[in-house]
């Protein structure tokens, strides 16, 4: 006799720009799953969220997934910038707040 587990994401979106796929499946007998959760942020932010995995015939798992959203930190040398085999210029502007 073969048994599978059918698990099922309770709520594939536990906040806005937070998502995790599959919402549900079959995992076979000694055989694994994987979640895949995906952030899209629109803002800078802490979280701190809970996934709960219901398994069919057996009980709800919960998993706790926590992180930061924190600004890019991106450093590039416009001399080094090469496109193509060629270098071009570029401008780039900051906004700053004098008080």
């Amino acid at each position: 006799m073969t048994t599978v587990s059918l698990p099922q994401v309770l709520d594939p979106n536990p906040f806005q720009g937070l998502m995790v796929t599959p919402v549900q499946g079959i995992v076979p007998v000694g055989g694994k799953a994987e979640l895949k959760i995906i952030l899209t942020p629109n803002a800078l932010i802490k979280f701190d969220t809970r996934i709960q995995v219901a398994i069919r015939g057996w009980k709800t798992l919960e998993l706790r997934v926590g992180g930061t959203v924190e600004p890019p930190c991106v450093d590039i040398d416009l001399v080094m910038l090469v496109s193509n085999g060629r270098a071009f210029s570029l401008s780039f502007g900051t906004a700053m707040c004098c008080r």
